[in-house]
């Protein structure tokens, strides 16, 4: 038993044999049996080390190679073994170790044929009893000096070398004149031996490997880079962004689709995401802009910066957001007719006649100020008529609200069959929540007439001019503008400052409290001090 030098290459090993397997256990714990009683008591003394190291000879040779399927014969192998951090503890042996395991011949052993010399430092071996071709297979190796030292180099069996040579020109589908195993290994080994003459290069196979796979890595990494530059905005789209905001339960999701085909994919959808600028999406911008609403322009716009941003921030591409250059649109959407409570009556009495689902909708939203999906998307989970609440959850801005239902909404809902806690009450004829106003009131409004000679989008009575309706009624009514917001979800005052002009007796009841006469000041009361004696 010796100690193993750091690389088993460093070792002259003895000619008659081969180096077979070389094993690493970061740590080995065992108990030593018979024929080796340890007495583990005394000090940490030499005798002791050995009869350690001999336990664990024994404890590798007898359990943990016959483990692994290795049958051996003690009288023709030599073990190599390095020991690192050798301890014990209540007579278990905890050991790390690596072992070199190298075979060697004599007398006509099996495997006894010796090397026989190729020239130029190249030997080759052949098996005692396995054919390739007409002659035995041929085991190869190369010897050459480095630094004063021997260093051997292995490149295999040739009928191995051979099978994989074959599939590889198979595979990359090669022609012309093919080289031996002999050529190829007389070439790798008179590039090795002037790798260690010029002092530059891998010197061993292990370290060409390596360099091989640092190359491929290299490789990878350009290929993968030149994968981003090249994926194009449909795919995109289509394989990246999509999947994920579906995943996510975007309720959107359908509308973002249908405007990305209409008017962001003619312009985008083939170029790659790389060679996208500012000026292409200023041409998305102005091509929506012809037909339609400042608002559809700056929601196609918003989808554009989405998906650079999806991209970006997930390393999809390496570039900054074009959209980031480009002027969107502020609509002022701010619709100012609303129904009249006649006109609103009208409504749901016409829509009864067609869907009574449509004409409890649209009451619903009237009278709670709702949007579509916040009534498409109630459960009724979300209805209490004791309490005559309404639960509306995960609605446009994100914060949940309950909000209070006069008399006429808790009889609606009480006059209908309940249903189970997850239950939609108003659900869409096809599977999961509505998400697309029905045209079917469209239709109703134009029967009615009431948005004849009328052009402007915002003039226009629609589905949304309901919950326009119910913020308007209370206006008038005089509640005040900020419980207004809370009750129709409005992220800030501002969005409620539109119906201001609706209540002017109650603007006109704040600035009369001006008229009134002051009150007589009073004067203060002075409290002398008494100093303390």
């Amino acid at each position: 038993m010796i100690d193993c030098p750091r690389d088993f290459e460093e070792i002259d090993w003895p000619e008659n044999g081969e180096l077979r397997y070389a094993w690493y256990w970061p740590r080995l714990t065992f108990l030593p049996a018979s024929p080796f009683p340890l007495d583990f008591r005394g000090g940490a003394d030499r005798d002791r080390t050995d009869d350690l190291m001999t336990a664990s000879l024994f404890f590798i040779v007898s359990h943990i190679l016959p483990a692994n399927h290795f049958q051996l014969d003690k009288s023709d192998i030599y073990l190599y073994i390095r020991f690192t951090a050798l301890t014990s503890k209540s007579r278990h042996i905890s050991v790390k170790v690596v072992l070199f395991w190298y075979s060697f011949f004599e007398g006509g052993g099996k495997m006894a044929m010796k090397w026989q010399s190729l020239g130029n430092g190249l030997q080759a071996r052949a098996h005692e009893s396995r054919k390739f071709g007409r002659r035995f297979d041929r085991f190869m190796r190369g010897r050459y000096m480095v630094d004063g030292k021997r260093r051997f180099v292995s490149f295999g069996w040739e009928s191995e070398w051979v099978a994989a040579e074959r599939a590889r020109i198979k595979a990359e589908d090669q022609a012309g004149p093919r080289i031996s195993f002999v050529e190829f290994c007389q070439g790798e080994l008179a590039r090795l031996k002037g790798n260690a003459l010029k002092g530059e290069g891998p010197l061993t196979l292990k370290e060409d490997r390596g360099l091989a796979e640092a190359k491929a890595r290299e490789e990878e990494q350009r290929r993968q880079k030149e994968e981003k530059e090249a994926i194009t905005f449909d795919t995109m789209f289509k394989e990246h962004y999509i999947p994920f905001v579906t995943a996510e339960g975007k309720k959107s999701v359908a509308q973002e689709e249908s405007l990305y085909k209409t008017w962001i994919k003619p312009e985008l959808g083939r170029r790659p995401v790389k060679e996208i600028s500012p000026l292409d999406i200023e041409r998305v911008k102005h091509r929506v802009a012809k037909k339609r609403t400042d608002r559809t322009t700056q929601y196609v716009l918003a989808i554009v910066r989405r998906i650079f941003n999806f991209a970006i921030q997930r390393d999809l591409v390496d570039m900054q957001n074009p959209t980031r250059k480009v002027k969107f649109p502020s609509p002022d959407n701010a619709r100012v007719r609303f129904f009249t409570k006649e006109q609103a009556q009208e409504l749901i009495d016409n829509l009864r006649r067609k869907s009574t689902q449509l004409a409890e909708m649209t009451e619903v939203s009237l009278y709670s100020g709702l949007r579509w999906g916040e009534v498409a998307g109630l459960l009724w989970a979300d209805v209490d008529t004791d309490q005559k609440t309404l639960f509306v959850r995960d609605p446009k801005n994100k914060h949940s609200r309950t909000v209070p239902m006069p008399e006429r909404l808790v009889n609606l809902f009480i006059s209908k069959e309940r249903g189970g806690a997850a239950e939609m009450i108003f659900p869409s004829k096809k599977e999961g929540q509505s998400t697309w106003v029905s045209k079917t009131i469209k239709r109703t409004l134009d029967e009615m007439g009431v948005n004849a000679g009328i052009t402007d989008p915002r003039q226009k009575l629609s589905f949304h001019s309901c919950r326009h309706s119910f913020c308007s009624w209370l206006a008038m009514e005089g509640v005040p503008l900020h419980v207004i917001g809370e009750l129709a979800g409005h992220k800030t005052l501002k969005m409620v400052q539109r119906y201001s002009h609706l209540a002017p007796a109650t603007m006109r009841a704040a600035v009369a409290l001006l008229d009134q006469p002051g009150k007589p000041e009073q004067k203060a009361k002075i409290i002398p001090m008494v100093s303390a004696v």
